[in-house]
C-alpha cells in the first residue's frame, strides 16, 4: 500500500498539466524520488543504529558503512523509478507504470527494511541501482528535453570530445590555433 501510495502520488505531482506541458516529468521525477529515498534511508538508519531495534544494530564502523551504502542504493533507486515513470508520463501512458512503479519501489522497500536486519539483503538491489543509472542517464532525463535543448545537448557532447582529443594531442609551449 505504501509503494502504491508513493507511485500514484508521483503520478500525481508529475502528470500535472503544467508539468508535462514543460516537460519538466523524467528530471522532477528524479528530484522526488531523490527525496523519497533520502527520507526512507534516514529513517532507516535511525533504526540501524539504535540499539534497542535488535542486538546487531548500534553505532559502529560495519554500520555506518551500511548506512552510507543504504542511502545511495535508496536514492537511487528511488530516483530511477521516479524518473522512469516521469519519462512514461511523456509518452502519455500512466497506469501501466503506476502498477509496474508500485512493484519496483515495494522491492526496494522490502530489500531495504531487510537490510537493516540482515545487511547482505542489500545486495540484490544494487545490480537494479546499477542497472537503471545508465537508461536513468541516456534516455529517461533526456526525454524531458525539448527538442531545440537536445540538439544543444548533443552539440555540446560532441565539442566536448573534439576538445578533449585536442587537449591530449597538444604539445605543450606552443600555441594554440582554433577555427573560431
Amino acid at each position: 500500500m505504501i509503494a502504491l501510495a508513493e507511485s500514484s502520488f508521483v503520478l500525481f505531482l508529475l502528470g500535472k498539466t503544467r508539468t508535462v506541458g514543460l516537460r519538466a516529468c523524467a528530471p522532477y521525477g528524479w528530484t522526488l524520488g531523490l527525496g523519497f529515498g533520502a527520507m526512507r534511508s534516514a529513517h532507516l538508519n535511525v533504526r540501524l543504529f539504535d540499539p534497542v531495534v535488535w542486538e546487531g544494530t548500534g553505532f559502529n564502523a560495519q554500520n555506518i558503512a551500511l548506512a552510507c551504502l543504504l542511502t545511495i542504493t535508496t536514492c537511487m533507486a528511488h530516483a530511477s523509478i521516479g524518473s522512469w515513470q516521469g519519462s512514461r508520463i511523456l509518452d502519455n501512458q500512466r497506469f501501466r507504470p503506476l502498477v509496474y512503479a508500485s512493484f519496483a519501489r515495494m522491492a526496494v522497500i522490502l530489500v531495504t527494511v531487510l537490510s537493516v536486519f540482515f545487511p547482505l539483503t542489500i545486495a540484490l538491489l544494487a545490480p537494479f541501482v546499477v542497472w537503471s543509472w545508465f537508461p536513468a542517464q541516456e534516455s529517461w532525463l533526456p526525454s524531458g528535453m525539448t527538442p531545440a535543448a537536445r540538439q544543444a545537448y548533443r552539440r555540446t557532447l560532441r565539442q566536448s570530445v573534439l576538445n578533449r582529443s585536442r587537449a591530449q594531442t597538444r604539445i605543450r609551449g606552443e600555441t594554440v590555433e582554433t577555427e573560431e
